[in-house]
């Protein structure tokens, strides 16, 4: 946490000279408003009394004596527990402090003057800074404020309370876990059985749904309709025209011979192709009907993954707060 020291002006080390009775003194306005632009605004002087103890021309150097206060509540980090920040009140705003500091100043009452404070010493922290948000966020735990033991308390009781639910969220995740196997039949079960009685799955319900063009590719297979047209018609009309001795023409029989091959491939791949479609048809229709199974069975899955990230949370956020506080009380900051 960022720390702003409050004291630490710089040491100017001054020619002693000799002093006497009639030292001009800086006007308390100018004390106050130098004091206040050397502090950045942070502390303001309240009351000083000045004790010259050297000058030289228009150079004096004072002890100080009397009264800051800080003009916002400061605080110093002590500590941090899981997400909260513990801070100590170094200093309250507009409560007066004693302190005794050195200082110089140059000039007269004519010319102005310039006054540099150092050797600050203040009968408090000279730790602190303003906290902005501090009086509203939860986030910060004042260890020396009036309500700390409260706030301690409540963030220390919640937190077990949290560990203690995990119990009960344990048994919802069991819960439903026996919804999901339910849910899981169910949607399993959609896709019907197999002459086995054996549930189907959804790739076998697939295949099955394209099995009437599967079986007609395979039972109008175009090699083995050219090898039964080679055997049953080509050869025999070849055979009939070898007989006929010289005036045989074999090319018509030949051409007739592969367009209709070639047509019955072309047969086979429109007649595929329109059962092909069909099935897709169906089969996206049918799938359709299995889609708010498997969602059903989608969002038990997300309600217990969620319950298993709550629990990782809470007991993340038990463990850390557990072993930061017990950490504090260690170093005394927290009883």
């Amino acid at each position: 946490m960022f720390r702003q020291w409050i004291a630490g002006a710089a040491l100017f080390t001054l020619v002693s000279g000799y002093s006497w009775a009639g030292v001009a003194q800086p006007t308390d306005h100018i004390l106050k408003e130098q004091f206040s632009q050397q502090y950045h605004g942070v502390l303001k002087l309240n009351s000083v009394t000045l004790k010259n103890l050297d000058a030289t021309g228009n150079q004096a150097t004072w002890s100080a004596e009397g009264d800051v206060s800080s003009s916002d509540d400061l605080y110093t980090g002590v500590g941090m527990a899981a997400d909260y920040y513990f801070v100590e009140r170094t200093w309250t705003k507009d409560r007066p402090v004693k302190f005794s500091a050195m200082l110089t100043s140059k000039g007269t009452p004519a010319s102005g003057w310039t006054v540099n404070y150092y050797s600050f010493q203040a009968a408090a922290s000279n730790e602190g800074r303003v906290i902005a948000d501090i009086k509203t966020s939860d986030k910060y735990l004042v260890v020396n404020g009036d309500d700390f033991n409260y706030r301690f308390s409540q963030i220390d009781a919640s937190y077990l309370a949290q560990k203690k639910s995990i119990g009960s969220l344990e048994e919802q995740i069991k819960s439903l876990d026996k919804q999901i196997a339910v849910a899981k039949k169910e949607a399993d079960a959609y896709w019907g059985k197999g002459p086995d009685g054996q549930t189907l799955t959804r790739e076998d319900a697939f295949h099955k749904m394209f099995k009437a063009r599967d079986d007609f590719v395979k039972a109008n297979d175009s090699n083995t309709f050219a090898e039964k047209y080679e055997k049953d018609v080509y050869q025999p009309a070849l055979d009939a025209c070898h007989k006929q001795g010289d005036t045989c023409y074999e090319t018509p029989i030949q051409q007739k011979r592969n367009v209709d091959i070639q047509e019955q491939r072309r047969q086979v791949f429109l007649k595929s192709e329109e059962l092909r479609r069909k099935a897709q048809n169906d089969w996206i229709a049918y799938e359709k009907g299995q889609y708010p199974l498997n969602m059903a069975v989608s969002k038990l899955q997300m309600q217990q993954t969620d319950l298993h990230i709550k629990i990782d949370d809470i007991t993340e956020g038990y463990d850390r707060w557990k072993k930061d506080t017990d950490e504090l009380r260690r170093n005394g900051i927290i009883k």
